[in-house]
């Protein structure tokens, strides 16, 4: 069978980060017939590791095709909140940083209402990790399990600011121009760094600015 790759040349140039996506995507790359990549800078990836043949730009994305399909059709929830959705491996594996988004949640929740989303996996270490959800809980972080594709996307638009890891959020956020902090250090996605996004990269002054003015 061809192989037709939908989001070639994406990179963070980081093999553990997002694990194990970016592995992933440089494999596929070496299997794949037709690459379809999503804007110039993947399409420079690509050409840097040498993949020149059947490269294909297209300037779309899926996600940002099923978000605009889903808020299309329906609305959702109007009252004030900020959405958090925290479920990298490297996040969730690493002590340091699981504990630095845990502050930084706490500390949120003292002037907005946080709601989190729960991955299973996060959601696992949360049972494990009870001061943390205590904390949490304390805090009045309101924790909701993981949501069908429909009733998340269907939160993005009336959240004040998003709190996330996840690199589809990024690309969300950018395209209905929400405030976004994206808790990674590197990112594989440029879009909207520098813009609605800021990627954290765990730096507290980074951070702290992100926080006293998300809405700038």
């Amino acid at each position: 069978l061809r192989i037709v790759h939908v989001e070639a040349g994406m990179r963070s140039h980081c093999w553990w980060s997002p694990f194990p996506e970016e592995l992933s995507r440089r494999l596929v790359s070496r299997l794949a017939h037709f690459h379809m990549a999503p804007d110039e800078n993947a399409r420079e990836n690509l050409q840097s590791e040498k993949i020149t043949d059947k490269v294909f730009v297209t300037g779309g994305n899926t996600v940002v095709d099923a978000l605009q399909l889903v808020l299309k059709n329906a609305e959702g929830p109007t009252a004030p909140y900020a959405l958090a959705n925290v479920h990298r491996f490297e996040n969730l594996n690493s002590s340091d940083r699981w504990h630095k988004i845990i502050d930084l949640l706490v500390a949120a929740a003292q002037a907005h209402k946080i709601i989190l989303v729960l991955m299973p996996p996060t959601a696992e270490l949360l049972q494990k990790d009870l001061r943390s959800r205590q904390r949490l809980e304390a805090a009045g972080v309101e924790l909701r399990p993981r949501l069908p594709f429909k009733e998340f996307a269907l939160l993005l638009p009336g959240a004040q600011f998003v709190l996330s890891d996840g690199g589809s959020n990024q690309q969300e956020c950018h395209y209905i121009g929400k405030p976004c902090l994206v808790l990674r250090t590197v990112t594989e996605s440029m879009e909207g760094i520098g813009g609605s996004c800021v990627l954290a990269k765990f730096d507290p002054g980074i951070i702290r600015g992100f926080m006293e003015a998300p809405l700038a």
